[in-house]
């Protein structure tokens, strides 16, 4: 009787690699809106359209399959491996419905919600396109959007004027102007462009008196 080393005979092969299974991580986040600059956190207009889904890796190099509900279609290539994209097409609708789209790998699955709605933000409905400021500045608050879950925010074209929805007292709809002081004699103006998916933006100027 002898070991196996010591006959001459082969140790036992080892698990392949490929056996071990892995732990993958994705998340997938959709471009509804590519001109609006931040999340349009999903509403999408009652006409539909096509949209790009983007994959995202945090761990592990899964293959994935894009899917959706019933209220949305893959468009093109609907797998990939790691970093990756898909299109997918939301079709019109008369009344308001929500829907998924996202990606299933072995192990997880990821989505995105999105939502058609009749409701409109109507963005700027009585809001005045202008302002006029004291030199000492300072700050108020308006109604921009009737929607109170509608997504908007400012963009300015000068370094003294700035708009926020972070304020907790800010109700929803709301966006706070924020107007610093002017410490020159010389009056001085700016604008501020409200954004929102798939909305028209609206400009709003401020004149500022001189100091």
């Amino acid at each position: 009787m002898c070991l196996a080393a010591a006959c001459g005979q082969p140790d036992a092969p080892s698990s392949p690699a490929s056996a071990v299974k892995q732990a993958c991580t994705y998340t997938v986040s959709a471009t509804f809106d590519p001109n609006y600059p931040e999340d349009s956190s999903g509403w999408v207009p009652l006409s539909g359209g096509t949209f790009t889904a983007q994959v995202h890796r945090a761990s592990g190099d899964c293959a994935w399959q894009a899917s959706t509900d019933a209220n949305a279609e893959v468009v093109g290539a609907t797998t990939g491996t790691g970093d990756g994209t898909f299109a997918f097409q939301i079709p019109p609708t008369p009344t308001d419905r929500t829907g998924s789209v996202g990606i299933r790998w072995t192990g997880g699955m990821a989505l995105v919600n999105f939502r058609q709605t009749t409701v409109a933000c109507a963005l700027g409905a009585g809001l005045p396109r202008s302002f006029d400021v004291d030199a000492k500045g300072g700050s108020f608050s308006y109604q921009v959007a009737l929607h109170a879950s509608c997504s908007f925010l400012g963009v300015s074209d000068a370094d003294w004027l700035s708009s926020t929805r972070t304020d907790t007292n800010i109700a929803a709809g709301y966006l706070r102007f924020v107007i610093a002081a002017n410490p020159s004699p010389t009056p001085r103006v700016g604008n501020l462009s409200i954004l929102a998916p798939f909305q028209t933006p609206v400009t709003v100027t401020f004149t500022q008196a001189g100091d």
